[in-house]
């Protein structure tokens, strides 16, 4: 009788097993910790108009994560300014023009990937970005002309390297420019035309010479400097003024 009890609660078992419905089972989704970093590759200080050269690494417990995106964005902002892929050793390079001074600082983000969780950079790179120093070269079509002629001088103004005017980066954004200073033609000493050079640094200044024949005149230009650039001096441009000449 005991041995029949046992083989039918057996075969209950078996029927419940069989039939029965199938216990759920809970998915467990492991989100792996990553640590994004965010450095600077060029040596402190900075010149505005140079080309800021920043790598961005992200790692889970040492080693490379490379799948997903990671973005730059100013300290503080969720707005990503630009975002690219992870490479074999889990970083991107990243370039954009220096602006004088750097007052807000960029952070990497990363989106996160499958089972990498997101992560963002807690700690700036920290360097200093100083005025550019600047050449200025003063030209003339002509070195004679007749006493109250115009003569058409063209002020250039560059950035000494590693600065330069109005630099494309890779991540599409442009650097400063001139614009905002002022070039000024000088004769004995006394401002004679004056211009704003354009985002290419030139400026064409139209100035009347003076009406004394028989004398040689000596100009000059300078750049006043503006919020990203030195100001600077040119080099001396004689013109004689002749009567006579054909104007």
């Amino acid at each position: 009788m005991k041995f029949k009890n046992a083989l039918l609660l057996l075969l209950a078992a078996a029927a419940s097993l069989t039939w029965g419905t199938a216990p759920s089972h809970a998915q467990i989704v492991i989100n792996i910790p990553t640590t994004t970093t965010l450095q600077v590759t060029d040596v402190s200080p900075i010149l505005a108009g140079q080309i800021i050269h920043y790598l961005m690494t992200v790692t889970a417990y040492g080693r490379p994560v490379t799948s997903g995106y990671i973005a730059m964005q100013i300290q503080g902002s969720d707005i990503p300014w630009w975002q690219g892929p992870l490479n074999a050793n889990g970083q991107v390079s990243f370039t954009f023009p220096a602006w004088a001074p750097q007052s807000k600082p960029w952070q990497a983000r990363f989106e996160g990937a499958g089972q990498f969780a997101p992560s963002v950079s807690n700690v700036p790179p920290v360097f200093t970005i100083n005025q550019a120093p600047t050449t200025t070269t003063l030209s003339a079509p002509v070195n004679a002309v007749s006493p109250g002629q115009i003569i058409k001088f063209t002020v250039t103004i560059a950035a000494v390297p590693p600065s330069a005017l109005n630099t494309m980066s890779s991540s599409g954004f442009a650097g400063p420019t001139t614009s905002d200073g002022w070039v000024y033609i000088w004769l004995e000493g006394k401002v004679v035309g004056s211009a704003v050079p354009g985002s290419n640094g030139i400026a064409q200044i139209a100035v009347a010479a003076p009406k004394s024949p028989l004398i040689t005149f000596d100009y000059t230009a300078s750049y006043s400097g503006g919020s990203q650039f030195l100001g600077s001096t040119s080099n001396l441009v004689s013109i004689e003024v002749f009567s006579g000449l054909p104007q």
